[in-house]
């Protein structure tokens, strides 16, 4: 299946980058991790030695206040991962279709539905795969276009958009929440507990 080969594809092609890019948000994390750790030791500490309830409050108003820093940190370094992940997916894309590749065209082509479809649009090197499949519509090229086709038909009300980048588009929310759980599921089963 196209999308199964386009994940796939992207998931190679990321990965060294990812893990680089999640090295450095790793880092950061850690060196925040262990500047809490030896606060909240500085505070559990101090909250022993005070038999008040006032120092007791504090303690935990303040390793309440370290947790929510920690939630913030890491949700920003994903954000930030996710941003770059984006990037470079997008980026991939252009590479992972090759000229006349019928092996991607045919089976994305296969997916709209049967109906006479007046008008395709292309990558200028799939416009003879494209003349062949649909011989009675026009064939309009884009050379910005990573791979795919848009279809239309109906005089225009019927438009399907099953390029590359619209897959991208609309796989991407679950893509990239399962790759970056993935990611720091990873980075945790290999990390040593402080």
């Amino acid at each position: 299946m196209p999308g199964a080969v386009l994940i796939e594809a992207l998931r190679r092609r990321a990965a060294e980058q990812v893990r680089e890019l999640w090295s450095q948000a790793e880092t950061e994390a850690e060196s925040l991790k262990r500047a809490h750790a030896v606060r909240l030791e500085q505070l559990r500490n101090s909250s022993l030695l005070q038999a008040d309830s006032a120092g007791k409050d504090f303690a935990r108003e303040r390793l309440a206040q370290a947790e929510k820093e920690g939630r913030e940190v890491v949700a920003q370094a994903k954000q930030r991962l996710a941003a770059r992940l984006r990037i470079l997916a997008e980026a991939a894309l252009a590479t992972l279709w090759r000229e006349g590749d019928e092996t991607l065209f045919s089976p994305l082509a296969e997916e709209l539905p049967g109906t006479r479809w007046e008008r395709i649009r292309v990558r200028p090197a799939d416009k003879k795969l494209a003349e062949t499949i649909f011989p009675q519509a026009t064939i309009d090229t884009d050379p910005g276009f990573s791979g795919g086709l848009e279809a239309w038909a109906a005089e225009g009300a019927v438009h399907i958009d099953n390029s590359l980048e619209k897959r991208l588009q609309r796989a991407w929310p679950n893509l990239v929440s399962a790759m970056i759980e993935e990611l720091i599921h990873d980075i945790q089963s290999h990390d040593p507990a402080p």
